[in-house]
């Protein structure tokens, strides 16, 4: 009987461990983004709103400082000091900074791939208009990082 209890615990708790969902991923958030793209590191604050609405402020570097996109209803506002273009949402190219951005977001509430990493981190892979991304969410859904290895974009997300 004690062999037998032995040989059915080990079995159980992987059962339990493999069963283990990972939480649902947070569409809704702000938080502030470190991004290296292409060898240049960006900061920005990034909020979304289950990809409805999605607005990015530029902080650094200084010649992109303020500049401002904002993506809703099929629309991209674009604002910095003295400039304010409203075009559509697909206006700028799909390796544009804020655009490789919100086409990963948006690409979310279509179907992902989910591959558990370990206990506090799921992976999501997934295809967007900008290239196939992997996206890393901690145990709660919120976006940790991101990367796009074809066009040398990663990004961290630090929630305020």
């Amino acid at each position: 009987m004690k062999k037998l209890f032995l040989f059915l615990v080990p079995i159980i708790i992987l059962l339990c461990s493999c069963s283990a969902k990972p939480a649902e991923l947070n569409r809704s958030f702000s938080a502030e983004v470190v991004s290296r793209y292409d060898g240049v590191k960006i900061k920005a604050d990034l909020t979304a709103d289950e990809g409805r609405i999605i607005t990015l402020r530029i902080k650094s570097p200084s010649s992109m400082k303020d500049c401002t996109y904002t993506y809703k209803d099929g629309k991209v506002i674009v604002s910095g000091s003295s400039l304010k273009i409203t075009a559509d949402d697909n206006y700028l190219p799909n390796t544009a900074f804020a655009q490789v951005l919100r086409n990963i977001l948006i690409s979310l509430g279509r179907e992902s791939n989910l591959k558990p990493v370990n206990n506090s981190l799921t992976e999501y892979k997934g295809n967007s208009d900008s290239g196939s991304f992997i996206l890393t969410a901690d145990s709660v859904g919120n976006i940790t990082s991101l990367n796009i290895k074809a066009i040398k974009f990663s990004a961290e997300l630090v929630y305020k």
